[in-house]
């Protein structure tokens, strides 16, 4: 199978299953994890997850007879395969791609912080949408499922009032097995219509709005927070709301701005971009930050590359984050 096709839309179910138990997992205050094992099941060609197995002389003795990727709890740290099989790098990256990204949840959450991430599509040319926010359809298929995964694997889903307007997501899991994350959607003045699809797909909306909002008494769903003196809300005021409710991972879709107030704050853990072969030339960028006069004060990444159906994926961990 290729790994194209295999990572984003043809994962066996051996192993989203397991995926979908990890998270189950790290969101136990009860669970402690040295590592993360994944046993690979030579019939169904695909990974069982292993939350039982920590030991060294546990580790040992099934490797002897079974192929295992045992991924340390510190997500910068490489992962080991063990055995005598190897399994094409194929499998050994859809696992990688999602796996990892739960390993940096567990990580983060274990210091009491909310975990971060987001998910963009983007042109050659670093463009989410055009100059009037169109940006239907930038991905390809094999990225919609895999942002579809995603939304899986994470408890909130995080969208700006922009997105809500011009694109009118539904922000599911539709496309995948799995639950459909909070819905969180900021809206600072209470406009946003309720006529939109994400206030009548399956699955839970909260909307946050400005606490100087008249009349704020009767709003249902709705988290006040106050604005800064660019009449924005602050990042972290964002991440401690959600914390206190609850909330232990984040995924922001959107839009630019959004994504680029929480990376001005250092408050991202993990960004991916889905980079689609077209050149937009102009339109609305994916970040937009102050800017810089020398190349040292730039924001540096870890960074790794995978295929969606043959188009890249950029998965990147600031280095000051971790």
């Amino acid at each position: 199978m290729p790994f194209s096709s295999l990572c984003a839309n043809n994962i066996d179910d051996l192993t989203w299953q397991s995926l979908l138990q990890v998270k189950k997992a790290i969101q136990n205050p009860s669970l402690s994890f040295t590592n993360f094992v994944f046993q690979f099941n030579t019939q169904s060609q695909g990974w069982n997850f292993l939350p039982h197995t920590q030991s060294h002389n546990q580790i040992d003795l099934l490797a002897k007879k079974n192929t295992l990727i045992i991924f340390d709890a510190n997500p910068l740290n490489p992962y080991k395969i063990l055995g005598n099989h190897m399994p094409h790098e194929d499998y050994i990256k859809s696992l990688e791609l999602y796996a990892s990204l739960l390993i940096h949840q567990y990580h983060q959450n274990k210091q009491e912080k909310l975990f971060v991430f987001s998910h963009l599509a983007q042109s050659i040319d670093g463009k989410i949408a055009t100059q009037n926010g169109s940006s239907q359809w930038i991905s390809n298929q094999a990225n919609l499922i895999h942002s579809h995964r995603l939304r899986a694997l994470t408890q909130a889903v995080l969208v700006g009032k922009n997105t809500v307007d011009t694109d009118n997501p539904q922000l599911t899991v539709r496309h995948v097995s799995g639950d459909n994350p909070l819905r969180v959607v900021l809206d600072r003045s209470n406009k946003i219509s309720s006529n939109m699809k994400i206030f009548h797909s399956p699955g839970e909306t909260l909307k946050i709005a400005s606490s100087s909002i008249k009349n704020h008494q009767s709003l249902r769903d709705t988290v006040l927070l106050n604005e800064n003196e660019q009449g924005n809300f602050s990042a972290n005021d964002i991440c401690h709301e959600l914390y206190q409710k609850g909330v232990r991972s984040l995924m922001i879709e959107g839009g630019s701005q959004v994504v680029s107030t929480f990376t001005k704050e250092n408050l991202i853990n993990r960004l991916q971009f889905h980079i689609a072969p077209m050149v937009l030339g102009s339109g609305i960028s994916n970040i937009q930050l102050d800017s810089i006069n020398n190349i040292d004060q730039a924001k540096t990444f870890h960074m790794k590359s995978y295929l969606l159906d043959n188009e890249i994926l950029l998965d990147c961990v600031p280095k000051e984050t971790v």
